[in-house]
């Protein structure tokens, strides 16, 4: 398992390379920083007993949507997060979420967000998107881009209501909205 001190250094490292403004010219790599965060969202986030077992070996990361420019997200697959071992799930809006323990929704249609949001509402899952309303319409995190950086918006409402628990230090990074 990860020492406190190790994942306060991951942290600030991340916090770092994400938040800092770029230079004149520069534009931010969104895929990149996108993948960043939901890798490390496995160290910052507790969830609630049972919801991870110590029998597998693996968080789930599920994908559902149009990923064709997630090309990054295939670099994370495979990676250890603490003693487990991340793996990337594709999967259809259709599909059944219970093996999920995050999910990185991708739409453009607000009838599948809806579809996906019902049947994770009473799941464990760490809901994640960056369409704008995500977390207005009950997703949990919501990444925003605002003029050179990549930011979070977290319903913290949500987040309490599936038993989740997100570091307190990412906490203080993003806009907490209570719904």
């Amino acid at each position: 398992m990860m020492s406190r001190r190790l994942r306060l250094v991951l942290l600030v490292l991340l916090v770092q390379c994400l938040t800092e403004p770029t230079r004149a010219g520069e534009v931010i790599d969104t895929d990149r920083a996108t993948a960043a965060y939901l890798y490390h969202f496995f160290n910052f986030t507790q969830w609630p007993a049972g919801a991870i077992t110590s029998e597998g070996s693996f968080l789930r990361l599920c994908l559902v949507g149009d990923d064709d420019n997630n090309l990054h997200l295939d670099a994370i697959d495979g990676k250890a997060a603490g003693a487990k071992t991340l793996q990337i799930l594709r999967m259809t809006a259709s599909a059944s979420f219970e093996q999920c323990h995050t999910l990185f929704l991708i739409y453009r249609s607000s009838d599948v967000r809806d579809q996906v949001l019902s049947k994770t509402r009473h799941l464990a899952t760490l809901t994640v998107s960056s369409t704008p309303g995500f977390v207005e319409a009950g997703g949990v995190v919501e990444f925003v881009r605002s003029e050179d950086r990549l930011t979070l918006k977290i319903n913290a409402g949500v987040m309490h209501d599936k038993g989740l628990q997100i570091s307190s230090k990412l906490l203080n990074l993003a806009e907490v909205v209570n719904q």
